[in-house]
């Protein structure tokens, strides 16, 4: 159990204690997961070529790096712990900001607890004893973090840095182990798929994207933090840009070395990209290896995922949108009930495993958030000319108009091939701000 907080705090204050290698970290820490691992499969099906698997994975993070820019330049103008829900709110009222907050809480906590499971799953096939234990040890996980978060920023700050720098190890080990090992194991890599003929390039192209986009999400993690920037020159934000252009060469040059190792057509059929390839390298030594990095990346994400959380809770709390004790901040810097809460909810969702049915629709919930911060940015460069920005986004409107329509065509195509969990996430999204309205009526004093 979590200790009680210390009610001796009158103040909500967050600490101004973080700088680039944070910011850097957390991007990072909160983007590379262990799906990267087994995406680069499901991609080569749809491509029609190894080029055109690697332009895919280069379009995905030119969005990554576009959406950057733009919450970045957000990030600067509005320096608030909250991330996407206080730029929704800023431009257009409370209503959208309660909506955008309450999506990115839960589908970030169902998407942490489908990570943790995830990890759990990698963990029984290093040791077949914790079989009928994962659950616990989701669990286990998930809290040992939140205690590490309990003890106040600073402790936070290390353990992201820590993660992170594994997190980069093992994408680089995996790279490095391809390049040096894996020409002689390299078989006709250049030759096309023959894709079914009622599948059109397009298609293909839109299916793979969904992967694509998946793994880049995170990129815009380090905005919850901007409250707690040691300095207000955009520094923290231009630390994102470093972070999102590292994972996007790790993106890319981890695809090609797979693609050095294996054919297209080899890893086309592959459900974990990675482990064949490490079986083809290095036997079941190999696929062992790949196992223990796919799960210290599972473990590593969760981290930064409730700090994000918590910090959100936090803001919501503080505007009086949610129950005014989340924006409780205790002596070390932690927004303890905010904590606690985004703790609970990934608990649930493991032990319930209702993440399942959650993480289906996070990926409609997820860009349906970023779309929104797209257009506020447009909004407020238009309302907000005078006020400072120490970080500006390059190529504005155009940039964004682009990543605005890239949205919308991602969220008609899910629709289209989803329609039921795209129907319940647009439901969830329009019930948003009457449910929290009734709630608050309810407990609010």
């Amino acid at each position: 159990m979590l200790p009680e907080p210390d009610l001796r705090s009158q103040t909500p204050t967050l600490q101004r204690v973080l700088g680039a290698a944070f910011g850097v970290a957390v991007t990072i820490g909160g983007t590379v997961g262990p799906g990267i691992l087994r995406s680069p499969g499901f991609v080569a099906a749809q491509a029609a070529s190894p080029a055109m698997m690697l332009a895919l994975w280069a379009i995905g993070g030119f969005y990554a790096l576009i959406g950057t820019m733009a919450v970045a330049e957000l990030a600067a103008l509005f320096p608030e712990a909250g991330g996407l829900y206080v730029y929704a709110k800023e431009a257009f009222g409370e209503a959208a900001g309660v909506t955008i907050g309450w999506s990115d809480l839960v589908a970030t906590c169902a998407a942490a607890a489908s990570i943790a499971v995830t990890g759990s799953d990698f963990a029984v096939a290093l040791w077949p004893g914790l079989s009928g234990r994962e659950t616990f040890f989701s669990i286990g996980v998930i809290l040992f973090f939140a205690v590490i978060q309990w003890q106040g920023i600073r402790a936070s700050g290390r353990m992201q840095e820590w993660t992170s720098i594994l997190q980069a190890g093992a994408v680089i080990f995996l790279i490095v182990c391809c390049f040096i090992w894996g020409g002689s194991a390299k078989t006709n890599a250049a030759v096309a798929i023959h894709h079914d003929p009622s599948w059109s390039a397009l298609s293909g192209a839109f299916l793979a994207m969904r992967y694509i986009i998946m793994d880049y999400d995170g990129w815009y993690s380090a905005i919850y933090f901007s409250e707690e920037n040691r300095k207000s020159d955009g520094t923290l934000e231009r630390s994102m840009i470093y972070g999102v252009l590292v994972i996007i060469v790790f993106y890319i040059t981890l695809n090609a070395a797979f693609l050095y190792v294996l054919s297209i057509q080899q890893l086309a059929s592959s459900k974990l990209a990675a482990a064949d390839v490490a079986q083809q390298l290095l036997g079941p030594t190999g696929a062992r290896i790949v196992t223990l990095l796919s799960m210290i990346m599972a473990v590593a994400v969760i981290h930064p995922m409730i700090l994000m959380n918590s910090r959100l809770a936090f803001s919501m709390g503080r505007s009086g949108l949610l129950w005014h004790k989340l924006s409780y901040v205790n002596h070390a810097g932690t927004p303890t009930y905010g904590l606690i809460l985004s703790t609970s909810l990934i608990v649930f969702f493991t032990a319930t495993g209702t993440f399942e049915k959650l993480s289906a629709i996070g990926s409609f919930m997820f860009v349906v958030n970023y779309a929104t911060s797209f257009i506020a940015l447009l909004v407020m460069r238009r309302r907000a000319l005078d006020l400072f920005r120490p970080f500006k986004a390059r190529g504005v409107p155009w940039t964004i108009v682009t990543v605005i329509l890239a949205s919308g065509g991602y969220l008609v195509g899910v629709a289209w091939n989803d329609q039921t969990n795209s129907l319940i996430a647009a439901c969830l999204l329009l019930l948003a701000y009457p449910a929290t309205r009734l709630v608050r009526k309810l407990i609010q004093p």
